[in-house]
């Protein structure tokens, strides 16, 4: 099934480099989709091990392995 949604990028891309800026209008979103998910995600991840840190220093994750 087709998507009837257009990339916003599209029309850009096409105003500034003709029919090869529409060939690479999605793979340009997608790479800037990836940067945003990476600098989203490493903050998060931070977190995460902070509080396993922390959970495992007050003795809450004896039983539970992270490797």
């Amino acid at each position: 099934m087709e998507s009837d949604k257009v990339d916003p990028a599209m029309f850009l891309m096409n105003a500034h480099f003709g029919i090869n800026g529409i060939a690479w209008a999605t793979p340009v979103a997608d790479f800037l989709a990836m940067v945003v998910a990476i600098l989203v995600f490493f903050p998060f991840w931070r977190k995460l091990n902070l509080e396993l840190k922390i959970k495992s220093e007050a003795g809450m994750g004896k039983n539970f392995n992270y490797k």
